[in-house]
């Protein structure tokens, strides 16, 4: 709800890499940083009041009484800097005997892990993630370290620790990307718990030296305490309260940001799954049973939840502050007990795969459920390249809605959450406690004051932090169950499926904006689905679904709206969408139209949809089939480096190379390719959009032809090494006895605004990808748009001032020069989704996250499910880089990628030199380059 404005973009932490060393953990560093910029906020809360708004609890605190024994603790942890797991055994002696005095269900036990790789928790995904290994780790409460397995992964975790040897390496009182490589493992290590435990916040330790932040993370956002010391007994009491806390939650769950609805499998939760698996003809053998969860999904506040087990992740975003969205396959748990027996009468609808989406939206944008409800509107019979949504809705609003009635007797009407609304929600004192009072309300809430703490499934951190007007940077949980289950567009079984899918997806595309008045807005390779089964592929092949950044006309539109065209439809519908506050561009930023790309402020409209219906085609093919462009195509076409270079390579393709590309043995895909490029080369040249009629023409002419290849899936996606290879458009020769003249840089083309999706690329100002200092904590203006998905540009005069007198005074220094020639282009970026999701059970058994122990992640098969990681293979140790990229070979040709934004010490070998030294090297570098 950003008015006109174009949505800035910033390249962040990728979900579907585009080439090999995107996998890297120096390349993801780098978009960890900037995903981490102006949202970790330092609470200003004296230390009871941090407890009691971020680890709240209704179980009293049974302090010890002798605190000069505390201050004993650590004494014998004396860490030396590079040599810190050395002392690791005095830190974890300390901590455990902190917690000596808890029952021993509720303790939890610590030890050191900085020598146990940790991949990422979902082993599909586990490639496009860097390893990891955390310094220290506490298990789940009750969980002994003699029964932990052999070797430990993110499930039988609670929290992490990172240790450092100095004072210094306090990431949190200091600026600059050393400092910010300390923090990125923090984060990483939060994101990694909330996955394997589908958390709704984690918290994780930072002990530099002899002091210790307690920061917690949700998907909003981040805070971190004040330094707490381990010489000071009052603040040993500090943390050993936390960690009473932290086991003791309001909700009876295990630990403080546990999701109550959603809880990791029983053996015999296993064991009934197993077979229903076989029953509805799923392999067991293909699912890893630690992954799996148990969920609840609630429809609206009063109705009954109905119980699923989401058993496979199908597409998960890896990002922290974000949608998070995690798109799982699931089953209806149909298990009841009925005075004292266990009941499964399954009905028929029972035994069909669902899809269940969850997903973090942004307050500022509408849930998604209401898309849902206006394309309801749409005859069940005339659907095609639609799904329709069966059952769930917002937690969050659920959450929040059950906190009002509780405190004020009364919650505010969702057609009345407006701008007006979401800032005061839960910020009046009360006068009495109306019954029921959820679970998640601690009992020690005054009535003469607002709640100390609040909801969790929606973030509330925001505001805590920095005050109710920044309601808009929050988010809330969703979860929901859709009726077909679809296959990724990747996964197609042939060249005319895959043609076909998107086919049906344009024709739904069409009915939800001419029968319902819903524009889609995301059109991605992650939003249209090929329809799993074939038996229900007689109606529509594929369809269109991920309705979070749509826009939605007032009223239902009438019936003449078939007949439109595209420029009348985009008059009569889209010019009236959602009160015309939500006009600003958007999309993923691989398959945004040339148009927007053009010009940031143009309405999105009908035809900028069609145009990435096309570009998702063309990424497939370049990715999947076995083609003429090789394998550095697509990094050629899609590029993400700015807003003219992702344009001008579009455009290119569409003038020449789309004209010699062609795929072996298929004619009718060949010509497909080839029409579509010449309808829309013509449209962007005169400024026009195309219509949908002469958008599905050559897909109907094409689907008609009978000589379409047979068996030709998916090939896998092997992504090029570009770190070796020049990337780009090939520069004409030069002419002989011409010379070249060096192309003076030019801060306007390289740091040009760029606009993306909140799970991609994400949010950030241009002055945030000018900065070489990442100013972590300092407070952003009020109108910076530069922490929130769908903010207004900033005032691009003004950066691009201030950057090109940085890039100039950096020159002076350096002497350096723009190399000649065409960009260097190697990064990445993703449709896909992705969320975190959770655990819970079936019998009237405790809630609380029973740890599954086993010796190793393994399916219904006991194989091993670990990937092995190439690249990605890191050294322990505690140095916040662990991961060296490779170097080229040697006579390797071309522009090697930069690493760009990376700190000296997170480059290949270090850098011990001296800045003279450096500044020395960077003018040979430079008249290297020249020659």
């Amino acid at each position: 709800m950003s008015g006109i404005h174009t949505t800035p973009f910033a390249r962040k932490a990728t979900n579907q890499p585009i080439a090999v060393e995107d996998t890297l953990k120096a390349r993801a560093q780098e978009g960890w940083r900037r995903e981490l910029q102006h949202r970790v906020h330092i609470s200003k809360d004296d230390d009871k009041d941090f407890l009691r708004k971020y680890v709240p609890s209704n179980t009293p605190y049974l302090f010890v009484s002798d605190l000069e024994g505390l201050a004993d603790l650590f004494a014998d942890w004396r860490p030396v800097a590079g040599k810190e797991k050395e002392s690791y055994p005095y830190l974890t002696k300390g901590l455990n005997a902190l917690v000596s005095t808890f029952p021993p269900a509720k303790r939890p036990a610590f030890f050191d892990c900085h020598d146990h790789q940790q991949s990422f928790p979902f082993s599909a995904f586990a490639d496009n993630h860097s390893i990891t290994y955390p310094d220290l780790a506490g298990t789940l409460p009750g969980l002994p370290l003699p029964d932990l397995p052999s070797k430990p992964e993110w499930s039988h975790f609670s929290i992490i620790l990172e240790g450092k040897a100095k004072r210094q390496d306090d990431p949190f009182s200091k600026e600059g990307l050393e400092h910010c490589n300390t923090l990125v493992q923090l984060a990483i290590n939060a994101r990694c718990l909330m996955h394997a435990h589908g958390l709704l916040a984690a918290f994780v330790f930072g002990v530099y030296g002899d002091i210790v932040r307690i920061a917690r993370f949700d998907h909003s956002c981040a805070v971190v305490s004040r330094r707490l010391s381990l010489k000071k007994a009052t603040h040993l009491k500090v943390i050993q309260q936390f960690f009473w806390n932290f086991v003791n939650p309001c909700d009876g769950q295990s630990i403080v940001g546990c999701d109550p609805t959603v809880r990791q499998l029983t053996n015999n939760d296993k064991q009934w799954l197993y077979h229903r698996l076989v029953r509805v003809g799923v392999n067991p053998k293909e699912v890893v049973a630690e992954e799996a969860r148990w969920a609840q999904v609630f429809d609206d506040d009063s109705s009954e939840p109905k119980s699923y087990v989401m058993f496979k992740a199908l597409d998960v975003n890896g990002r922290l502050f974000s949608r998070s969205t995690t798109v799982w396959l699931a089953l209806r748990d149909t298990r009841l007990w009925i005075d004292g027996d266990l009941i499964d009468d399954p009905q028929p609808e029972d035994l069909k795969l669902r899809i269940i989406k969850e997903a973090w939206r942004q307050l500022v944008r509408r849930p998604e459920d209401e898309y849902y409800a206006r394309l309801d509107v749409i005859p069940q019979k005339d659907k095609v390249g639609l799904s329709s949504l069966l059952y769930g809705g917002d937690l969050g609003e659920r959450e929040v809605r059950q906190w009002e009635h509780a405190l004020y007797g009364t919650s505010t009407p969702r057609n009345e959450l407006d701008f007006a609304a979401h800032p005061s929600r839960l910020t009046t004192a009360t006068s009495a406690t109306h019954a029921p009072v959820p679970p998640s309300l601690t009992s020690t809430t005054s009535a003469d004051q607002p709640p100390s703490h609040r909801p969790m499934q929606q973030t509330f951190t925001w505001r805590l932090v920095r005050g109710p007007e920044y309601w808009h940077r929050e988010r809330s949980h969703m979860r929901f169950v859709v009726d077909i289950v679809g296959r990724p567009l990747t996964a197609f079984r042939s060249t005319k499926e895959l043609v076909t899918a998107i086919y049906h997806a344009v024709k739904g595309h069409r009915l939800a904006m001419t029968r319902a008045g819903v524009l889609h807005r995301d059109v991605s390779v992650g939003n249209i689905l090929i329809v799993d089964n074939p038996d229900d592929q007689a109606a529509f092949s594929g369809f269109l679904h991920d309705f979070d950044y749509s826009s939605m006309s007032r009223d239902v539109p009438d019936a003449d709206c078939d007949s439109l065209g595209a420029a009348a439809l985009a008059e009569k519908l889209v010019a009236d969408a959602d009160a015309g506050v939500l006009k600003e561009r958007t999309g993923t930023f691989y398959f945004m139209a040339t148009n927007l790309l053009l010009d940031g402020t143009s309405l999105h409209c009908i035809g900028h949809d069609l145009e990435a219906f096309f570009w998702v085609l063309v990424w497939v093919l370049v990715r999947h089939v076995e083609h003429s462009g090789g394998t550095a195509l697509c990094a050629k076409i899609f590029s993400n480096e700015s807003n003219g270079s992702a344009l001008g390579n579009k455009m290119i393709w569409l003038a020449n190379g789309v004209h010699s590309f062609s795929i072996p043995g298929n004619a009718p895909l060949n010509k497909l390719i080839k029409e579509l490029a010449a309808l829309l080369s013509a449209n962007v040249f005169n400024h026009s959009a195309p219509d949908y009629d002469a958008f599905l023409a050559p897909f109907e002419e094409a689907l008609k032809r009978t000589d379409w290849p047979e068996g030709d899936k998916s090939n896998s996606d092997k992504m090029p090494e570009l770190r070796t290879h020049h990337i780009g458009w090939e520069v004409p020769p030069k002419v002989a006895g011409s010379k070249r003249k060096t192309q003076e840089y030019d801060p306007e083309e390289e740091f040009s605004d760029r606009g993306d999706n909140d799970d991609d690329m994400a949010v950030a100002s241009d002055a945030e990808e000018m900065q070489v200092e990442y100013l972590l904590f300092s407070k952003p203006p009020d109108d910076d748009p530069s922490t929130l998905d769908v903010a207004p540009a900033p005032a691009v005069g003004a950066f691009r001032q201030k950057d090109a007198a940085v890039s100039r005074s950096k020159r002076r220094k350096t002497g350096s020069r723009r190399p000649t020639g065409t960009q260097s282009s190697a990064n990445t970026g993703s449709s896909a989704t992705g969320a975190t999701s959770s655990y819970r059970s079936d019998a009237p058994s405790s809630m609380s996250m029973a740890p599954s122990i086993a010796s190793s992640r393994t399916s219904f098969e006991d194989t091993g499910s670990a990937a092995s990681q190439g690249d990605l293979n890191s050294s322990s140790g505690t140095n916040a880089s662990k991961v060296a990229p490779k170097t080229p070979a040697s006579g390797s040709q071309g522009i090697r990628a930069p690493q760009a934004g990376l700190p000296r010490k997170g480059r290949e070998g270090g850098d011990d030199r001296t800045p003279q030294s450096r500044a020395s090297s960077r003018k040979d570098h430079t008249r290297r380059m020249q020659s």
